[in-house]
């Protein structure tokens, strides 16, 4: 399943959903940490996005 099928779903059934689309990433390029500048940048905005949320901004 795509992920943009997923968050439409989860959005459909009142899931706070943002999705973000990574163009040219391979499935599982989180994986490439430190070696693909894209998965840096993933990883310093998922980190800011689960701060917020735990932090109830």
């Amino acid at each position: 399943m795509r992920t943009v099928v997923t968050s439409d779903r989860l959005a459909e059934d009142g899931v706070s959903v943002e999705h973000r689309d990574y163009e040219a990433m391979v499935h599982g390029f989180a994986n490439m940490l430190g070696v693909v500048d894209t998965t840096d940048e993933f990883f310093a905005y998922a980190g800011e996005r689960l701060r917020s949320a735990f932090e109830g901004e």
